[in-house]
């Protein structure tokens, strides 16, 4: 068995609390499996996940958010995230 992983910053963390603190929602938008999203969600102090998004999921998601007079701002690590950025 081999299991692969993509490790959490130790800073990540408290990054989520100083949102939090800021008054800041964080949500964490994934293309990973929900169980693996959830994880790491559980792990920084994240409460929303929506997991198992595709490119254009996530796009929707922001636009929606947007529609509802939601600031918000995005975070992305590759390719992936491009729509939703835009």
């Amino acid at each position: 068995v081999l299991d692969i992983s993509d490790a959490i910053r130790p800073t990540s963390g408290r990054a989520i609390g100083e949102l939090r603190e800021m008054g800041i929602t964080p949500v964490l938008l994934s293309g990973d499996l929900r169980q693996i999203a959830e994880r790491v969600a559980a792990e920084v102090g994240i409460e929303k996940v929506f997991a198992e998004g595709r490119p254009k999921q996530k796009a929707s998601y922001a636009k929606q958010q947007q529609e509802a007079g939601q600031f918000i701002a995005l975070v992305g690590d590759d390719v992936n995230y491009s729509a939703a950025l835009a």
